[in-house]
């Protein structure tokens, strides 16, 4: 394809719930599984939140590497960082 990388930004059109969001970026990871994906998160702009918890879910898809947390709130920072770092640990 020519990328060293995809950012995927929350879907905004549609709105889905958090699941949805789970399926969404899932479904982008499968499709090129050697590609590195990194979530962007920016509720202001898209209408939606993508929660921390589901933040920590997607981040156990091998090719999802990184997010771009934009929401502004520095709890839910924390918490995603809190997270994925257990969740990092437990891997390794």
């Amino acid at each position: 394809m020519g990328l060293d990388g995809t950012l995927q930004v929350v879907p905004y059109y549609n709105k889905p719930p958090q699941e949805g969001l789970y399926q969404h970026f899932k479904a982008v990871a499968e499709c090129a599984p050697d590609l590195p994906v990194m979530l962007y998160n920016i509720p202001g702009r898209t209408g939606i939140n993508m929660s921390a918890e589901m933040t920590a879910k997607l981040a156990k898809i091998p090719n999802i590497i990184a997010t771009k947390e934009a929401s502004g709130d520095i709890d839910q920072f924390v918490e995603i960082r809190r997270l994925v770092l257990f969740h990092c640990r437990d891997n390794y």
